[in-house]
């Protein structure tokens, strides 16, 4: 099994030669970047 994160610059998709002519499944999500703040305030009942 391989698993690993990328940012794709191309739409190119390399096969590791050992996977060639067997069934795989592929998983592909992006990954939402997480947004900081630096005092981040307090969630309060009426925010939901």
């Amino acid at each position: 099994m391989i698993r690993t994160s990328i940012t794709p610059q191309q739409a190119d998709i390399l096969i590791p030669p050992q996977y060639i002519g067997k069934k795989l499944e592929v998983m592909l999500y992006a990954v939402e970047e997480e947004i900081t703040e630096k005092d981040p305030k307090p969630a309060t009942m009426t925010q939901f």
